[in-house]
């Protein structure tokens, strides 16, 4: 703490000369001037800090997932790095990894095809093309709305059985996302160097997504639980295909002479 000052910067409480943390509010009584050092001291302390930061959640989310986030419903949450902040992080991973080492190559091969298409080939490339284009280059909101619609099932399913609400539903699956995010990174990797192992990380994606569900709704019949979430998963594909089914309507009407 600056000897110099005798109070909190934040809410001006008295301080000790020996408190790192002031009792009242629990900002770190070392306050420094904001700078570049400043700025790369936090990074590396959010990201790397064991007690809070990214590879602490992340151990978390691969060892005792369900139970992380039970405790992080309850209000055990100090120690771990916030969700949302989280998936925007690694939205921008995946960004950049689709990026430069297959979105490129993917929306390149479509478009020297169009070429050697059929006349309704080259129309749904048309299509096609623009759509994976956008695709890419909205990962971080596709990932933050799918949630919520993935909510809905779960919250009406599960509503008697846990008794979380809506909101508590959004964390709960705002988490079972960063493991997919995590797994995708990690196995988009594996791929360029062994192709076809792609494959393995929707096998491990869905057996994680399942362990997580089970143990964190651990006190209930394992029965029941698999049950449902089979059932709220149902409710969520119907929900995604009528949401996409709407797009498609809506682009065609727009577009009346596409196929034609």
């Amino acid at each position: 703490m600056d000897a110099t000052h005798a109070e909190c910067r934040n809410c001006h409480h008295s301080l000790n000369e020996d408190d790192k943390f002031c009792s009242k509010c629990g900002q770190n009584t070392d306050t420094h001037k904001i700078n570049l050092h400043y700025v790369i001291h936090e990074l590396i302390h959010g990201i790397l800090h064991l007690d809070g930061g990214i590879i602490h959640t992340t151990k978390a989310l691969f060892t005792k997932p369900g139970i992380m986030i039970r405790e992080y419903l309850e209000g055990k949450r100090k120690n771990h790095f916030s969700p949302i902040i989280f998936i925007v992080i690694l939205s921008t991973i995946l960004v950049l990894i689709k990026h430069y080492l297959y979105n490129d190559h993917i929306i390149n091969a479509a478009k020297l095809n169009t070429n050697n298409q059929s006349e309704i080939g080259k129309r749904i490339l048309q299509i096609a093309v623009p759509a994976l284009e956008w695709i890419f280059s909205h990962l971080t909101l596709l990932y933050l709305i799918q949630i919520p619609i993935l909510a809905i099932g779960f919250y009406f399913i599960f509503k008697k059985m846990t008794k979380y609400n809506y909101l508590e539903w959004l964390l709960i699956l705002s988490f079972c996302t960063i493991q997919i995010m995590i797994i995708s990174i990690v196995f988009y990797f594996v791929n360029k160097a062994l192709p076809g192992t792609m494959i393995l990380s929707n096998i491990l994606v869905i057996g994680v997504f399942i362990w997580t569900i089970i143990q964190l709704l651990s006190k209930f019949e394992i029965g029941k639980v698999i049950f449902n979430l089979v059932l709220s998963l149902t409710i969520n594909f119907l929900i995604i295909s009528i949401i996409l089914t709407g797009i498609v309507t809506y682009y065609y009407k727009s577009n009346p002479n596409l196929f034609n």
